[in-house]
């Protein structure tokens, strides 16, 4: 039995668009390519290549970024997130990661 139809429980709205669900979809999706290709370098090398395309990872994983670059600005051109308020939180993330850091400076 469905509790909804005796409605015990509310239906759930997000209240997202239709624009914005699509924005949302397109940056979960290019964030979890880059994270695949990430994990393939760390797993398989820099200088490795895709069997079937012979595509290096490093070039993958550019364009991946790219792709996720992409996303990020649209959001920001629509309103979605502040390019302020990301520039903000990517300056803290740079003081807040630096003693974790072993073998870069910044």
């Amino acid at each position: 039995m469905d509790t909804r139809e005796n409605n015990l429980v509310p239906p759930f709205d997000n209240g997202l668009s239709p624009s914005q669900e699509e924005r949302l979809a397109l940056l979960i999706e290019e964030a979890s390519e880059v994270i695949h290709i990430a994990a393939k370098i760390q797993r398989h090398g820099r200088h490795s290549r895709h069997p079937d395309t012979g595509v290096g990872n490093v070039e993958l994983l550019e364009r991946e970024l790219g792709d996720l670059q992409f996303a990020i600005r649209l959001m920001m051109r629509r309103g979605d997130v502040s390019a302020g308020a990301i520039e903000g939180h990517a300056f803290t993330k740079r003081e807040r990661v630096k003693p974790f850091l072993h073998h870069n400076t910044i």
